[in-house]
Parts: C-alpha cells; structure tokens; sequence
C-alpha cells in the first residue's frame, strides 16, 4: 500500500487531497505527452513533451516521485518502439537531473545538456547502433534528437515554472523551493530567442524536402503509371481489333475458321446467339475474368439479326501480364492489376518480392499518394526504410480493373535521413552554442549586480567602520547608473552616519550645559525672593526647575534607547531586508510610512480609546491576537484607517514585520523626544533670559485649558493654603489647538496679579466654560481692584503701579501677546473688590 505521507509535497501548499489529484493529472499529462501530444517534425522523428510535466513534478514533490512518474509514463514507448531502452535514458535523465537541480538550484537547461553531453548521447549510441544494430544514419538521427528534445522541454518546463513563480508572489501556492534568479531568467530568454526560431526554421526546412521528395515520387509513379495504363488500353484495343473484325466478316456472311492461325492470340472465338452456354450478351461486361481458369472473355459487337448475340474471344491472362513485363523489366516499379472483386489479373514481380498489400501498414499522404509499411516488429526508421509508395488508378469504362503502382522508399528515406541528420547535427550545434553564448552573455550582465550585492552586505558595518568600497563596471549603460547611483547613496549614507555622531556629541554636551543652567537658576532662585516681582519670578525659576529635570530626563533616556537599539540591532536589518519578499519589503515600507503619519503624543485615555477601536476592526476579519497586535499598533503611532494593512496582520510574518516596526518606530520616538525636549529645554532658557523676547517657534498641539490651570494652582499651593479660598467653576470644553507651556505662562501671571492683589487672602475663583466657539477663561479676586483711569494701560510693556524693585512692568504685556497670538481676546473688568480678567480662545485656530 502507498504511504501517502510520501505523496505530500514539500513545497505545495495545498491540501493533501488536491495535491494528490495534481499529481495524478500531471502523471496523466505526461503519460499523454509521450502519445496524443506528441508533435511530429519530419517523416518518423517525433518531439515528445513527457518530460515537461515530470520535471514540474520533480519541482512540486522531489526526485524520487518524479523518477516514479518518469519511469511509468515512459512505459508507453517500450510498447510503442518495442524497446526499453528509451525507459532507461529518460528515467536516468529525471533522476541525475533532477538530483543537481534540487540539490544545488543550478539552472536545468545547463544540467539537461550537461547529461545528454556525457551520458545521454553515449547511451543512445551504445544502445540504438551497437545493441539494436540499427544503421549508422538511422542511430545518428535519434543520437541528435533526443538531446535535442530533452533540452527543449526543460526550457518549456522552466518557463512554465517561472511563470507560476511570478503569479505566486505571496507563496499562496508553493512554498520555498525554486527561486527567480535574474542570471537564469536571462539566460532562459536568450537561449530560447536562439533555438526556437532555429528549430522552426529546420523543421521548415525539412518539412519542404519532404514534401518536395512526395512530389518526386508521385511524378515517377504517375508516369509509369501512363505507361501501364496506355499498354493495358493498346492490349485491349488490339485483341478488340481482331474480334471486330471477326464480326465484321460475320455481318458480311462470311463465316471463316474461328481457330484460324489469325487468331493465334486467342484460346477460342465463338458467336454467342440467344443465351447460348448460359450467356447473355445483353449482360455480358466486355471483359470478365474467369477465376477458375485465370481466362479473360472479351465481348465484341450485337448481331442485328438477333438481339442476343456477340462474338466472345477468350484469351490467358498471362499474355497481358507478359507484355507488361517485358516493358518493365528494366524499371524498378512495381504494379499489381486488379478486379473489382480484388483477383489479381497481372502483377511484376510475380515472385516473393512483390507487394503484400493486404498484409502491411498504408498511410495515406497527400494529392492521393500512399505509403506501404510491414507490420513486422522493427525499428520506425528500418520500417520506412523497407516500405513502398504508392497511388491506385482505374483503368476505365470498358476496362474495369484498378492498377496499383508501387516505388520502393528505400533510396529517398536514404536521401531524407541523411538531409536530417545533418539538419539535426546543425540544431545541435546550434543548441550547444546557445547554451555557452547565453551563459557567457547572462554572467557578463549579470555579474555586476551579483559584485553589487556581495558589497553592499553588511553595509552598515562598512559605513560605520569608513570602509572603501570596491563597486564594478558594466558595459551596460544602465547597471553603471546603477553603480554610481549607489555610490552617491552610500557616500550620503556615510555622511548622515558622520552627522548623527556629531549630533550625538552636541545632545551631550548642551546636556552638561543645561545641567550648568539649572545650577545657576536655582542658584539664582533664592536671590529673587525679596520682592513681590523677585517671588513671583522664584515662582517661576521652581516650575522651570521642574521643566528643565524633565527633557533632561528625556534627553537621558532616549539617548540610552537610540543606543540600545543600535546595538541590538542595527547588524540585523541588512539581513531582515535580504530576507523580505518584495512583497513583504513594500508592506514594511508602507507600515514605516504610515508610523510617521501620526503624532507621538496622545493621553492614556486617547489610548485606551483607539486601542478598543483597533481591536474591533481586526476581529471583524479574524486576525489572531487583536489584543496584542491592537496594542503594538498604538505604540508605534499607528491609530486608524488600517484597511491597507489587514492583507500585511494576515500574512504568517506579520509578527517580525510588526516587531521590527516597533523597534524602528520607538528609535524614531526617540529622536523626536531629544528634538521636542531640547526645544523645551531652550524655551525655558530663553523665557530666563528676557520677558520682553516673543520669538519662540514652538508647535499647536491639542491641550486641555482646565489640565492648564489645574497645573499652576498646584505650583501656587503654599500661597493659596494660608488665606485664599480657590473656587472652581469648570464646564466640560474640548481640547483645542494651542500652545499650552505659554499658556500656563498667561495664567502664572494673572494668578500671580490676582493673589498680589489680595495680598494672599481672599477668594480666587476660576471659570472655565464654552461661548461662542471660544474657551472662556474668567480669573475673578475679591481684592482692591484697579483705578479706571490705568485699565487701559495695564497691558502696556514696562507700565506697573508697584513699587521700584516690585515689578518690572512685562508680566500683563507679556499676557496680551501670548493671547494675540492665539488670536484670541483678553479683557479686564474691576471695581474695588470685584476684578476680573477674562480671556477668549477661540475653538479652531484661523476662525
């Protein structure tokens, strides 16, 4: 019993029933290649195409089920040629082929000339001519044209499976095995520009000699046939000669001797009257040959005087074959004279050698030419050889008999076999310098690309490392581009590797300098502390404190990840690129792009939010681990429209892709961390050095105002805990665009203005609410107020009702100019006990 598990392949990925069915059908098409499919080139030289379907099942299920496959379908030729030696070769070739084609992935058409070169060929002669003793042309022929049969498959087989190769790009189909290699491809197509219009231009070649050695034959049959024809009409003509005159004397009422010397040529004459001896002359053909005797009747003339009567001579048979035979002695046609009932009336030779039409194989050519071949067990060629062409002719009306015309097919089947050997040995050649010129042209095109490859690996390393790289020449216009395209990229490649470790040398050293900085402002802290305006900047210098630790921190840690990452994994991602499809590079492409498309900052519960979003939209179509996958998904900034993406989570891979996406995308993070924490840190120095100084180009990002003002109350939390009640009046708002380090800077000074105001006891309320698609902000005390005749004045730089050393007159205008450039409004109502700043965002920032 058969163990199916050997059945299933290594490399198809179907299910075991269908892959059983496929290899059946392909056992079935090749068993009909060697049969029904065969293509005939010239006269018994037959292509057939077993072996292309086997080398596919070598490809799919290995060398030894299609050693199996090979062996069995080629049974079909040992009852066809009535030897196995054609078994043997062909099942040889699959196994020795196949072995090197499977083992080492060399290119099949290479290895198929290889074998037929040395052992094919030595088999066919060894076997055909020595064992079979069949002639020297003959053995040639099928010498030159196995080989040439054999090649010519693996050149169809290949093309078949690169095609099935190039469709299956995501190895729904086969997994593994041959690989489109673009030396091959090129080699494949040169090779086949070459030998195919070779081979159909000597099967033309030889199809015309054919024909024009048919058209010899059937000028020669034809004009003996004239021949014959014409002597068998002059044989009659002369006997019907005699018999009329007999007749004629018979109407003039002389009735001589019948058996008279004149009529010598005749066995007897006689006059039929009214039925006599069972005859009827109103019947009676003109000829009718006697069976029994071999005696021919010929029927002359009705008597007037009696409307059953002729003159009926009887004449041997051999006479008309012995005059036929003396003409024709000295050719070597032969002919057979046939009845209508299939009695042969004359024939040359008479003897053995003549045609046993009955007996043998007739094939019927064109323009009404046939071919005679023995049934007996031989060889097609020796067949051919001992056959005879032929063509039938009727004789006449009066004459109905068929003569067959035979010319022996031995000397042009000579003629032929020797133009097609020659034919044969040409297309080899030529095959044979296909196969070297092909290669030698793929390598010279190819080996640059291949030089190409080999350097560029590992290329990080030899970047980092400042190595040289030795990059080839090609005469071809476009692989030098290519070249020295690469070279421009590996030489910026190089650079930006140079820049990135200066880069890295300035994020440590303006560290050091912002740890300096953060020294001397809280240095600097305790010396602003003696006045109003010195606390509320100490106020500020203690929050700046805060903001500088943290991109410190941020800087410190996204360092350690870059260099982590580096590490970790920068080695690997020349190796993670080789060994991506084209297909999988464009989907890791395509999710790199897509991580740069969303902002890095979003709140945990924004998180939280788009991860059960996610979640939702790979369940729906049956991606495992949505859980997991949902949550990589957010990390690496990816939070909607993930539609292009489901065939990529599908895909068994998507697990590396992902991983490696993460890891990209957090280095990634990591840089945009140390850009926005030094742009803070920077901020922050710049705010130290001058109020008056509005030149800070930071970005909108989406804020909560409330989170805001929550922050500053916190920092102001030892003014408010010892006399100053804070009432919170908060209606839920949306986030908005804007900038909200300056905005807590707006409500660090109008808290700061407010608790001054009441000297640090009263009643602080904040009201956050909604109007007119704006965010309102109401900041309200209970102290002494401003005089009317100063309101307008307030916001102007350097204009302060405190005393000398209290204030330096910027903290309002510094106020109006962040809310300017928010394009929002900022007014003031106060009368002693009351005042209130109020302050309008609007929701969208340009409306």
């Amino acid at each position: 019993m058969i163990n199916t598990k050997t059945l299933q392949p290594r490399e198809l990925n179907l299910p075991k029933f269908y892959s059983l069915l496929l290899l059946v059908l392909l056992t079935v098409v090749a068993y009909l290649g060697n049969g029904p499919l065969k293509i005939n080139l010239f006269l018994s030289i037959d292509f057939i195409f077993a072996s292309v379907a086997v080398w596919i099942v070598v490809w799919l299920y290995g060398v030894p089920i299609g050693g199996a496959v090979s062996f069995l379908t080629s049974l079909k030729t040992w009852v066809a040629w009535g030897h196995p030696y054609a078994v043997i070769i062909f099942t040889l070739e699959t196994v020795v082929v196949g072995y090197f084609w499977r083992r080492n992935k060399q290119n099949l058409l290479t290895l198929t000339g290889l074998f037929w070169l040395l052992v094919g060929m030595p088999l066919v002669w060894v076997f055909y001519h020595i064992v079979m003793d069949l002639g020297t042309v003959s053995a040639l022929m099928i010498l030159f044209k196995q080989p040439l049969n054999g090649i010519f498959n693996a050149l169809i087989a290949i093309f078949i499976i690169s095609v099935i190769e190039a469709l299956d790009k995501k190895k729904n189909w086969v997994r593994g095995g041959y690989s489109l290699s673009f030396q091959n491809v090129l080699f494949n197509l040169l090779f086949a520009f070459v030998v195919v219009p070779a081979l159909l231009l000597i099967t033309w070649t030889a199809d015309n000699t054919y024909k024009s050695m048919q058209e010899n034959v059937q000028d020669r049959i034809d004009t003996q046939k004239v021949v014959i024809s014409n002597l068998i009409f002059d044989w009659y003509e002369t006997k019907s000669g005699v018999l009329n005159a007999v007749w004629e004397n018979i109407q003039n009422g002389d009735v001589s001797d019948l058996n008279s010397p004149y009529f010598a040529d005749f066995k007897s004459i006689e006059v039929v009257n009214d039925g006599a001896r069972g005859l009827n002359c109103e019947t009676l053909p003109n000829i009718r040959f006697n069976p029994e005797t071999s005696e021919l009747f010929l029927k002359v003339g009705d008597n007037p005087l009696s409307a059953n009567s002729c003159v009926v001579g009887l004449v041997e048979q051999e006479t008309l074959g012995e005059q036929l035979n003396n003409v024709l002695a000295s050719d070597a046609i032969q002919f057979i004279l046939r009845k209508p009932t299939g009695e042969v009336i004359a024939s040359y030779p008479e003897d053995e050698t003549l045609v046993a039409l009955d007996e043998g194989e007739i094939i019927t050519l064109d323009s009404g030419l046939s071919q005679w071949l023995t049934k007996e067990s031989l060889p097609i060629m020796t067949r051919n050889s001992r056959s005879f062409y032929f063509k039938t002719m009727q004789i006449g009306e009066d004459i109905p008999w068929t003569l067959f015309t035979f010319v022996p097919a031995r000397s042009y089947i000579d003629v032929l076999q020797y133009q097609y050997v020659v034919s044969l040995g040409v297309l080899l050649g030529i095959f044979a310098i296909a196969l070297l010129s092909s290669t030698l042209v793929s390598r010279t095109l190819v080996n640059p690309l291949s030089h190409l490859a080999t350097e560029t690996s590992n290329l990080p390393d030899k970047l980092a490392s400042d190595q040289n790289f030795s990059l080839p020449d090609s005469p071809v216009v476009e692989i030098a581009s290519l070249v020295t395209n690469f070279q421009d990229m590996a030489d910026k490649l190089a650079q930006q590797f140079q820049d990135l470790r200066q880069v890295n040398k300035a994020l440590g050293e303006q560290k050091e300098e912002l740890s300096i900085t953060l020294t001397n402002l809280q240095n600097t802290q305790a010396q602003l502390v003696q006045s109003e305006k010195m606390a509320a900047l100490g106020q500020l210098v203690a929050g700046i404190a805060h903001e500088i630790n943290t991109p410190l921190g941020a800087i410190r840690s996204s360092i350690e990840n870059i260099d982590d990452f580096l590490k970790r994994h920068l080695l690997d991602i020349p190796q993670f690129f080789q060994n991506l499809s084209p297909d999988h590079q464009q989907q890791f492409l395509l999710l790199l792009e897509r991580t740069n498309q969303q902002p890095f900052a979003i709140t945990s519960k924004e998180k939280r939010k788009i991860r059960r979003q996610l979640m939702a939209q790979l369940e729906e179509h049956n991606i495992p681990n949505s859980d997991s996958i949902a949550d990589t998904l957010v990390d690496i900034g990816i939070y909607d429209n993930i539609e292009s993406l489901i065939k990529m989570l599908q895909d068994p891979k998507q697990d590396h892709l992902l991983e490696m996406s993460y890891q990209i995308s957090s280095l990634q993070r990591s840089t945009q961390t140390i850009v926005t924490a030094t742009e803070r840190a920077a901020k922050v120095v710049f705010a130290l050095k001058t109020y008056a100084r509005h030149d800070y180009k930071g970005e909108l990002l989406k804020a909560n105002i409330i989170e805001g003002l929550d922050t500053v109350l916190t920092l102001y939390h030892n003014q408010l805990k010892h006399g100053v009640e804070v009432v919170q009046k908060y209606e839920e708002i949306p986030e908005i665009l804007c900038y909200p380090d300056e905005l807590n800077q707006v409500w660090t000074n109008l808290i700061h203005n407010a608790l001054q105001a009441m000297e640090y006891k009263g009643i602080l309320t904040l009201e956050v609410g909604v109007r007119d698609r704006h965010i309102q902000v109401n900041i309200t005390d209970n102290g002494k107020g401003i005089p009317p005749e100063i309101q307008d004045k307030i916001f102007q730089p350097f204009f302060t009702t405190k005393s000398s050393g209290e204030g330096s007159g910027l903290g309002l205008d510094i106020v109006k100019k962040i809310i300017d450039k928010h394009q929002g409004m900022i007014n003031v109502t106060s009368v002693p006990g009351n005042t209130t700043f109020q302050v309008m965002i609007p929701l969208d920032q340009g409306e």
